[in-house]
């Protein structure tokens, strides 16, 4: 008997550490009751297994609910001495089964559903006693149409009551009701809060149940940034690597604002923008970047700042003019007209190859020279790809703001996009400055009265990209992100880490970018950039023609 004494006191310390091996282990407080009811234990009371609950003066207590629940052996063997037995002989049932499985029953038995039969039978009105039910009260699994208040009333047993341990965050039931949040299951926002140990919960996610802000409305994607940062009164927002999350105080013993969670304005947005920050966001509160910020970033369809009204003022009124000037040179609106009705549906091939081969592949320009269709294209496809990117993440974010690929269009740090955007703003750049030098050589062999170069616009474009680049290095080192795939970003950023005047100073730079492409798209119908626009009409156009070749 001392043998298998000492046999059971070394299987249960093994058990133990496996035990504590696995510490990460979730196990639920709930249980089905009718199953319970129908297996071999159905007809012990909770008491007999669970003495030390029931002759503990306070339960719930905060400071085991990060206790895994483990089945106690002893208790099994006091009913089942067969079983003790079988641990000397190294089986079970007349199965050879290994000790250390002996040494913890639960891990075969479910003691909730020992020999619970295929077709559970309905549970019948009473069949626990009344001190069963206090358990059953929070530890059922509750039906569908009542799992809001029994998660709500297992959630406030110890989060609505003070004096439950100092740990514990209270919540005032009064304050809530009062919350947005008031209707919703607990376990909504906290699919865990039923498990233990408890720190497995975590934080609720937002973005489960809300979608993501639209340009319009953040004036950025806040890819990022925790949604508590801007809606959680009293919340103080936190740089925690690449991302921004939030930390509230909250004195001891007193309820906790945490659920007090609400729509804000830009007031809000001084929480992070504002000078010494700490947070790595710009001290101005900037405006979302809208329809002519989309030729090369994810944007909107607005025109809600200074900059954006003044520069489509310009590019309407120079569109117009030139419009007023066709039409005065064709001889009227109506001889205008003539040439603007739709192709017959014979034409409609031939139109669509013009648009494929002449104004996207610039088969044209590759015919006259080669050269310049590649510095054309190094200008050309960048903005092509930037365009056809952001108008992706403009209309993912408004069908699907859950999605995966939406958060890495919008996520400027994501490997792809960083790179892409590094990549055609390199190639970008690249083109300008070759067109500038190849205009600076072909201006001198130009007899006289022809006309040159668009400097103004060449020049316009090159410091709007040079602005970009800048940009995007100073928001990197702002936020401490130079490990990304933005190359050409980190190139800027390394050199500016830790900079003092970055929140002051991106602000201004941002607006200065924002205005040079202003001054752009206002400049456009008087320029010669102007072929960006005229030139797909007119090869359309020409197309169309019956007879075209």
């Amino acid at each position: 008997m001392n043998r298998t004494l000492a046999t059971l006191a070394s299987l249960l310390l093994l058990a133990a550490a496996v035990l504590a091996a696995a510490g990460t282990a979730e196990a639920s407080w709930r249980m089905d009751a009718g199953r319970f009811a129908a297996s071999a234990h159905g007809d012990l009371s909770c008491a007999e297994c669970h003495a030390d609950v029931a002759g503990a003066s306070t339960h719930p207590d905060p400071a085991r609910v990060d206790r895994i629940a483990a089945v106690d052996t002893e208790a099994c063997l006091s009913c089942h001495p067969d079983v003790e037995g079988d641990l000397a002989s190294g089986s079970h049932a007349g199965n050879p089964v290994a000790p250390q499985d002996l040494a913890n029953c639960a891990s075969c038995h479910d003691p909730h559903a020992v020999g619970v039969p295929d077709q559970v039978p309905a549970l019948e009105p009473g069949r626990f006693a009344q001190g069963d039910m206090a358990c059953l009260t929070c530890h059922a699994q509750p039906a569908a149409d009542a799992a809001r208040e029994a998660n709500r009333f297992l959630c406030l047993s110890c989060h609505a009551a003070p004096g439950r341990g100092a740990e514990t965050p209270l919540l005032d039931p009064a304050a809530y009701a009062a919350t947005p949040h008031a209707g919703q299951d607990c376990l909504t926002c906290h699919p865990k809060a039923d498990a233990t140990p408890h720190t497995a919960m975590g934080r609720g996610d937002c973005l489960s149940c809300h979608t993501r802000h639209p340009e319009s409305t953040a004036h950025d994607a806040h890819v990022g940034v925790a949604c508590q940062a801007c809606h959680l009164p009293g919340a103080a927002p936190v740089r925690n690597g690449g991302t921004v999350g939030w930390t509230l105080q909250t004195p001891a013993g007193q309820p906790s604002p945490v659920h007090a969670m609400r729509l804000s304005g830009e007031r809000e947005c001084v929480r992070c923008h504002r000078p010494n920050n700490g947070v790595g966001a710009a001290s101005l509160v900037l405006p979302a970047k809208g329809v002519l910020c989309m030729a090369c970033h994810s944007g909107s369809f607005t025109a809600a700042d200074t900059v954006s009204v003044v520069s489509l003022a310009g590019f309407g009124a120079g569109f117009l003019l030139l419009v007023a000037l066709a039409v005065s040179a064709a001889g009227g609106l109506a001889a205008a007209g003539k040439g603007l009705a739709l192709p017959p549906a014979s034409r409609l091939g031939a139109v669509a190859e013009a648009l494929f081969l002449d104004v996207l592949l610039q088969r044209r320009l590759w015919r006259r020279s080669p050269s310049r269709w590649f510095i054309h294209a190094l200008i050309f496809y960048p903005f092509a790809i930037r365009c056809l990117w952001g108008l992706a993440a403009w209309a993912l974010s408004r069908w699907a703001p859950g999605a995966d690929a939406t958060l890495a269009l919008l996520d400027k740090n994501a490997p792809v996009g960083a790179f892409l955007f590094d990549l055609t703003g390199a190639a970008l750049l690249a083109g300008l400055v070759l067109a500038w030098r190849r205009g600076s050589r072909a201006d001198r062999d130009l007899l006289p009265g022809l006309p040159g170069q668009d400097r103004l616009a060449l020049g316009l474009l090159i410091a709007v990209t040079l602005a970009g680049f800048l940009l995007e290095g100073m928001r990197m080192a702002l936020t401490g992100v130079t490990d990304g795939a933005a190359f050409l970003g980190a190139f800027f950023a390394l050199p500016l880490q830790g900079a003092g005047w970055l929140e002051e100073a991106y602000g201004w730079l941002w607006y200065l970018h924002a205005a040079l492409w202003g001054a752009v798209v206002a400049y456009l119908p008087f320029s010669k950039l102007m072929h960006v626009i005229l030139a797909p009409v007119v090869l359309a156009l020409k197309a169309a023609r019956p007879g075209h070749h």
